[in-house]
């Protein structure tokens, strides 16, 4: 239970530091989504449904609460794993309404997804129905400015993929 506690604890302020940091490094109206003239959401993506990991979602969105982000989509943050289908839906309706992504928050279990054209494996979160991988979300993340916060196995494979892939102003955690 204690450290279960610290993790979360940590958690937050690692993530809160993320946050901090990357909103000291740009202009003060973007300190406090909320003031800004566009919708800015986070995204939080949970596919393991211990208590760990549900703890670590809980405390993703209490640290996202503080700073008053427009919506905060939390996915598998009780007992089901979310579905690709569904997070890439949920994706691209916000692009559809104009909310700009700010944070992306991963935790749980990453693995490597290989094929033909993949020979060496691009990083994944295991979804119910489907891997989500680096290229399904690529195109989905707009410009920035983003905090990426990968707590996931295989999670240098999502910063070393994003990194190619980004373009625009992105803290990669």
């Amino acid at each position: 239970m204690v450290l279960r506690d610290l993790a979360s604890s940590c958690l937050l302020l690692l993530m809160v530091s993320g946050l901090a940091f990357y909103f000291a490094s740009t202009d003060l109206m973007r300190i406090n989504p909320s003031v800004l003239s566009e919708p800015v959401a986070a995204v939080l993506i949970n596919n393991d449904i211990s208590e760990l990991h549900c703890g670590n979602i809980r405390a993703a969105y209490r640290a996202c609460r503080q700073f008053a982000f427009h919506e905060i989509l939390m996915f598998g943050e009780t007992d089901e794993v979310p579905s690709r289908t569904d997070v890439i839906r949920v994706l691209k309706n916000c692009q559809w309404r104009g909310v700009r992504l700010g944070l992306l928050y991963m935790t749980g279990h990453g693995s490597l997804y290989r094929q033909k054209n993949l020979p060496d494996g691009e990083a994944c979160i295991m979804l119910k129905d489907a891997p989500l991988r680096i290229g399904d979300l690529a195109s989905l993340l707009g410009s920035g400015p983003m905090l990426i916060y990968v707590d996931l196995c295989y999670g240098s494979g999502w910063v070393e993929g994003l990194d190619k892939r980004l373009q625009g102003d992105f803290i990669l955690l």
